[in-house]
């Protein structure tokens, strides 16, 4: 009887020992669903785990893509964290139902567009990274062309630059939207809409991302184009004979975010990456990588090729105007009145 005791407590004990186990065990883990290259995704998981001990599961997938797979995993607690991402697009996301709110000791910390992003979403985002636009030119054309350099946005409808002009499509590329959406809040939407079509007819091509635009100058295929900064400033890094032109009505960007997933499985290991994704050290890893975004703490380090928002004027599109359907109703509007226009 006694030994059959003692055997009870020792099963006992094995099975609290792995309930306990198994308890812990999930927070030594987060799922990171990951919008950035997945280079950049694994450097991040690698970097977290060494500071903290906690393991990351990365999901690798497109803004677009992992807003589609969020919705459609609504109740099944897959992931923890969603990194990068427009911020247009977590703000979808939270208005489905489908992030959770937190305030970060690390918002006070954060430059005035960072932390505006989480107080818009109602603190189920915040900002991560500024992604500035500025126009490229290729030097070279530019002289054989005997061409005037474009100061302003407004430039680009000018005669002289008939068929030199690459930019993001604004239906298909967030460069491209955020361009057409920055000329709407400057000129008004009837105006914008006027010059849009103008600058139409000097498009040589419409790309599907704002580096495809930088890199067709870089090469000489076209004069000028409308590019993310941190891109120009590869084709520069590269020694390409092109130039970064800061528009004359102001620079205009989106947000890069960052969220915490409703129903995690694991929300204290979430918040554990959430606020040390805001630190310097954690901002600083895209450098790695090419991506010169401008970080969203005050304190990150800005690397040479950054350029430095914090002098510039910036174009800060009015989210109680700009709303999700608002954006998408433009868009439409570009779509059927400029897009099928000839060129």
């Amino acid at each position: 009887m006694a030994v059959a005791l003692r055997a009870l407590g020792v099963l006992a004990a094995v099975v609290g020992a792995c309930s306990v186990h198994a308890a812990e065990a999930p927070q030594r883990r987060i799922n990171l669903l990951c919008s950035v290259p997945l280079a950049w995704c694994e450097a991040l998981g690698a970097s977290f785990e060494k500071k903290t001990g906690v393991k990351v599961a990365v999901t690798q997938k497109e803004g677009p893509e992992a807003l589609t797979l969020l919705a459609s995993q609504k109740d099944a607690g897959r992931f923890d964290v969603w990194y990068a991402g427009t911020g247009e697009a977590h703000q979808q996301a939270a208005d489905m139902g489908l992030l959770q709110e937190y305030r970060s000791p690390h918002l006070s910390d954060l430059r005035d567009w960072g932390a505006r992003q989480a107080s818009q979403a109602k603190y189920r985002s915040v900002g991560l990274y500024m992604r500035a636009m500025g126009i490229i030119v290729n030097t070279r054309r530019l002289e054989a062309k005997q061409a005037p350099e474009p100061r302003c946005l407004s430039d680009l409808a000018r005669p002289e630059y008939d068929d030199e002009v690459h930019m993001s499509h604004p239906a298909q590329s967030n460069a491209g939207r955020t361009t057409l959406l920055a000329l709407v809040q400057i000129f008004g939407e009837e105006k914008a809409f006027e010059l849009t079509k103008r600058i139409h007819a000097n498009v040589n091509k419409y790309t599907r991302r704002s580096t495809n635009a930088a890199r067709a100058v870089a090469r000489g295929d076209a004069m000028i184009g409308v590019a993310y900064m941190f891109a120009i400033a590869n084709e520069v890094a590269d020694g390409f004979a092109v130039r970064l032109i800061v528009p004359c009505e102001g620079v205009p960007y989106d947000v890069v975010a960052m969220s915490l997933i409703a129903k995690s499985r694991n929300p204290d290991g979430a918040k554990l990456f959430y606020d040390w994704a805001l630190t310097p050290e954690s901002l600083a890893i895209a450098y790695r990588f090419g991506y010169w975004h401008m970080p969203a703490h005050r304190d990150a380090e800005l690397q040479k090729p950054v350029f430095n928002t914090d002098q510039a004027k910036l174009i800060d599109l009015d989210a109680n105007r700009f709303t999700p359907a608002e954006r998408r109703r433009i868009v439409d509007r570009w779509s059927r009145e400029v897009a099928g226009l000839p060129r």
